[in-house]
């Protein structure tokens, strides 16, 4: 028999954090892993349309680091309830900051700001740019009144940051040349 994939328990507008503290579904630390939970499956529509081995690699990476970020920004650091999560560390950061400095090494200095959409690929990795963005105010907008993990602030601001770099990569590998916005 198959699990329920409802519970009833969110109908009036809450849901419980991993720690069992009942919170609305509005409140800015469901608002930020409810961001880190898009910008998952948005990451995973680029990685079913991507077909390079280097990038299929750090999609994974991501992801995998993705549902950590959510499961660290859903429970709350103050919480003295034990619980039994693995937080984003500075390892992480450390490997974002790795992939992304690799991958740019490889590219040509850029003094305009990039339209993305000669590749499809690369236009859904700039997609996933704004939401990491948006994705990352959200997890800041949460630290100006509760605990969040520094690690998981920083990884979150490097994310962003990598997800360019790969779609400008991914144009490159794709032999495609970029288009840049030039101001009037």
């Amino acid at each position: 028999m198959a699990t329920v994939a409802y519970t009833c328990c969110g109908d009036k507008g809450t849901t419980r954090l991993i720690t069992g503290r009942e919170i609305t579904k509005d409140e800015p630390r469901a608002a930020a892993y409810g961001d880190v939970d898009e910008l998952n499956s948005f990451v995973g529509q680029a990685r079913a349309k991507n077909k390079n081995n280097e990038i299929e690699n750090i999609l994974n990476f991501v992801q995998d680091k993705l549902f950590q970020l959510c499961s660290d920004v859903a429970a709350p650091v103050e919480d003295k309830i034990k619980i039994n999560i693995k937080r984003i560390s500075d390892a992480d950061v450390k490997a974002i900051e790795n992939f992304t400095n690799e991958l740019n090494e490889q590219l040509p200095e850029i003094k305009n700001f990039i339209i993305f959409g000669n590749s499809e690929l690369a236009a859904m990795l700039n997609v996933c740019r704004a939401v990491s963005r948006r994705a990352e105010r959200k997890i800041v907008r949460l630290a100006k009144t509760e605990d969040v993990n520094e690690a998981a602030l920083r990884f979150a601001n490097r994310l962003s940051s990598l997800l360019f770099v790969m779609a400008r990569h991914v144009t490159k590998i794709e032999n495609k040349k970029e288009m840049l916005w030039k101001s009037n």
